[in-house]
């Protein structure tokens, strides 16, 4: 009798660590998919600021609109907050810049794209 009463009191002690490693790890799994979760919002928001400044950009390119510095400006105080300063300096410098002739004829060139490779990578 008195071995069985030693196991109870066993399994008894290792219930409460049990329970609170596995609601650790519950825990633990909950964070990293709201994290990811997180990441991918962030991801999807600036995408499509990306596109959408790729749009605006082939626009002046193909001159279809004359290139208005107060678009430019806008774009660039929104994307201070998606990106960084250096995006947002990058589309205020696209109002300045010569457009290649080959984003004339639809082909993005890497200047315009550089900056915003090391933001739109998921990780």
């Amino acid at each position: 009798m008195s071995g069985e009463r030693d196991w109870v009191d066993i399994l008894s002690a290792l219930l409460v660590p049990t329970v609170a490693v596995i609601g650790s790890c519950i825990a633990f799994l909950q964070w990293r998919t709201n994290e990811l979760k997180r990441k991918q919002d962030l991801f999807d928001r600036r995408y499509a600021y990306y596109q959408q400044v790729r749009k605006i950009y082939f626009a002046v390119a193909s001159s279809e609109r004359p290139t208005d510095e107060t678009d430019f400006f806008d774009l660039a105080e929104e994307a201070s907050f998606l990106f960084g300063d250096d995006v947002a300096k990058h589309i205020v410098s696209i109002a300045d810049r010569k457009i290649p002739e080959q984003v004339r004829h639809g082909i993005m060139d890497d200047w315009f794209v550089q900056p915003f490779k090391k933001y739109l990578e998921l990780k």
